[in-house]
């Protein structure tokens, strides 16, 4: 039924990987590249066709616990497989690890403690629970209750009356005999029949309890023994030792003391313990519970959505560090405040940092050196800045040494072929068109061939603003990319959007990556913010589109002449939304 079962530690270390078929890729490195790397963790589960992946991920532990099975199988409780997987693993090999200096040099085989132990397990409490499902009452579901609420005075149940049997009474016909017809009553009068009792089916104004609950015919009471007791093992099922604790249906009673406890640290809390709680969070050495972290996270949440963060994005950045802090002790001399701040410091850095480094200068050189140009696209929503910060990219090239050409693919907007021949003749770069009649994949293409034809090293291609939802424009933009395979694709986002981003980023990937051949998959490779010298400190559209699709900021545009570009400064952006 799963298809992988893997364990690796936080810091890459495989001590456990088992298949049970065939897979058609790396299901494991891609969710450590596009989930756990990009700090992720949060998120329930990954979804890349055909197999979901669940994990978790135990902070005292670091370790990470994964499972992989085909979606289209729907499997139920594995979130409680991962716990009993964790659980096997804690008791029956973390004791025996070998670990010298904080590395793990040897650790004993899982393999068969998982396929004949937790496997084993984890199927019989599947078919535990299946067995224990019986369908609610017409009472105990939401229509039920209504009716109920809404008859408040149960009229009395009306039985038929008992009709004794009288000679009069006709007799049982026996199949294969002669039945006497019964005689006539000496009056003339023939006896009437008793009269039944109409069966009301379905629910009206006028139903009563007592009808709702005679057409429940979901409940059957269990076959008894002859001394009235319930056969044991049929109906009742003893509880696994090793079971317990895996459950998540909340059926396990607590003892009377733990509900004391509970109960009373819930209704008052003494002026000693107040103190020493107090004195923790200064002194440092306290246990982080979701009591501790929760106020400091809402706070850490309204500031991210306030500084332009996603709303979206900001609760997974936050249940994420919730995740990496619950049950672990805060530092000597160090509050909650400052270890959520440092854990969040951390997760931004390097959610910012870049996963691959984009160097268009040596990849253009690199290029050169091969004899043919390097072609960049520059995509993105209408009245972003695309063909600006075309002309500040070729800018920064033309002054590294490259020859270079425009091409002027934007033949939907009136006026952009005029806009960037401007750029042209003002950094004397030569601009290649056809007017608006042609297709842009078509224009795209000819200036390819006339790089090559010219020997230039670099092609910068323009195209036409698009809305994300603009199906008929999406399509032609995919198109463009897939014949003409550019080497490098640029979104151009602006820095003053905050949920919109995630909308506009998502859906210009999906559209590259539906329409790419298999073989050749295309994504978008890097994104360039414009506007962001007037976001003040509200730079949280960076978090944002990086989270979203894990591509690099490659510059950021932070004015309106061509030397207004820059790199991103990651300290910078972290430390303005965490101020």
């Amino acid at each position: 039924m799963i298809d992988l079962a893997a364990i690796f530690t936080t810091g890459g270390v495989l001590l456990f990987y088992r298949t049970f078929c065939t897979l058609k890729f790396d299901v494991l490195d891609s969710l450590v590249k596009k989930v756990l790397i990009q700090g992720k963790t949060s998120e329930a589960s990954y979804f890349i066709d055909p197999y979901k992946v669940k994990w978790l991920v135990s902070s005292e532990l670091k370790l990470i616990f994964v499972i992989a099975y085909q979606e289209i199988f729907h499997l139920a409780m594995v979130d409680e497989l991962l716990d009993m997987m964790r659980a096997s693993y804690v008791k029956h090999i973390i004791p025996k690890l070998e670990i010298k200096g904080g590395l793990v040099f040897a650790a004993p085989k899982f393999d068969e403690i998982f396929v004949e132990s937790v496997l084993v397990k984890w199927e019989n409490l599947q078919t535990k629970t299946n067995a224990n499902k019986t369908m609610r009452s017409f009472q105990e579901t939401d229509r039920g209750k209504e009716v109920a609420k809404s008859k408040p005075d149960e009229e009395p149940e009306k039985k038929p009356a008992k009709v004794e049997p009288t000679p009069e009474q006709p007799v049982k016909k026996v199949p294969g005999k002669y039945t006497p017809k019964p005689k006539a009553d000496p009056a003339g009068k023939k006896s009437p029949p008793p009269k039944k009792e109409l069966t009301t089916w379905g629910i009206s104004e006028n139903a009563s309890n007592s009808a709702m609950k005679g057409l429940d015919f979901s409940r059957q009471e269990p076959v008894q023994k002859s001394n009235g007791e319930v056969p044991e093992g049929k109906y009742i099922d003893k509880e696994d030792p090793e079971m317990v604790g895996f459950l998540s249906s909340g059926e396990e009673d607590e003892s009377e003391e733990e509900k004391d406890l509970i109960e009373g640290s819930a209704k008052k809390k003494g002026i000693f313990a107040r103190f020493s709680s107090g004195l923790k969070n200064l002194t440092g050495n306290k246990v982080l519970t979701p009591e501790d972290l929760e106020p400091v996270l809402s706070k850490f949440k309204e500031d991210l959505m306030e500084k332009n963060v996603a709303e979206e994005i900001a609760h997974k950045l936050c249940e994420g560090i919730k995740t990496e802090l619950l049950n672990t002790k805060t530092k000597a001399f160090t509050s909650i405040l400052k270890t959520v701040k440092a854990a969040m410091n951390e997760t931004l850095t390097k959610v910012l940092s870049p996963k691959r480094s984009i160097d268009i200068l040596a990849e253009a050189s690199r290029a050169r050196d091969a004899g043919r140009p390097y072609v960049i696209v520059f995509i993105g929503v209408n009245g972003v800045g695309k063909s600006t910060n075309l002309a500040k990219v070729a800018y920064m090239i033309k002054n590294a040494g490259f020859s270079l050409m425009l091409a002027a693919c934007d033949n939907f907007r009136s006026g952009a072929v005029e806009q960037l021949k401007m750029h042209g003749r003002c950094m004397e770069v030569p601009v290649f068109d056809r007017g608006y009649k042609d297709l842009p994949s078509n224009i795209c293409a000819e200036a390819i061939r006339e790089a090559k034809a010219k020997k230039t090293n670099v092609l910068l291609v323009d195209t036409a603003g698009r809305m994300q939802n603009n199906e008929p424009l999406m399509r032609e933009l995919s198109r463009l990319i897939v014949v003409n395979q550019p080497d490098l694709i640029l979104f151009i986002g602006e820095a003053l959007v905050g949920n919109d981003a995630v909308d506009q980023l998502t859906k210009f990937n999906q559209s590259i990556v539906d329409l790419s051949p298999k073989d050749n998959i295309r994504e978008i490779d890097g994104i360039i913010l414009t506007k962001f010298d007037c976001v003040d400190e509200k730079v949280g559209t960076a978090i944002t589109m990086t989270y979203t699709t894990g591509k690099p900021i490659v510059f950021v545009g932070t004015g309106q002449k061509y030397t207004h570009l820059r790199k991103l400064n990651v300290k910078t952006v972290v430390h303005a939304l965490l101020s």
